[in-house]
């Protein structure tokens, strides 16, 4: 989710071609096992402030770089969230 995030908000919606979009399913699992999970998480959270804050500051009907609004996007990526994984689970 932190990739997405990611993806949806700064790739696309800012327009920020330095983030990376990975090609193929498996590259989002490559050395998960060696991953400290704590660092992933405050990752995760880095990306949800940073999105937090587009959201504080910007109107839902603002359109991006992409020419789609914030409007556009919660909800394609709150369907994202729900698809990949399911009932939530309670995250500290």
């Amino acid at each position: 989710m932190t990739l997405l995030e990611r993806i949806y908000w700064r790739r696309i919606f800012l327009g920020d071609e330095s983030v990376e979009i990975p090609h193929g399913d498996e590259a989002d699992f490559a050395a998960v096992d060696q991953l400290d999970p704590a660092a992933v998480l405050d990752a995760w959270k880095a990306e949800r402030a940073h999105a937090d804050g587009i959201l504080d500051s910007t109107s839902f009907d603002t359109p991006g770089a992409g020419g789609q609004t914030v409007r556009f996007w919660v909800p394609k990526l709150i369907n994202e969230y729900a698809r990949t994984h399911g009932p939530p689970s309670r995250v500290h």
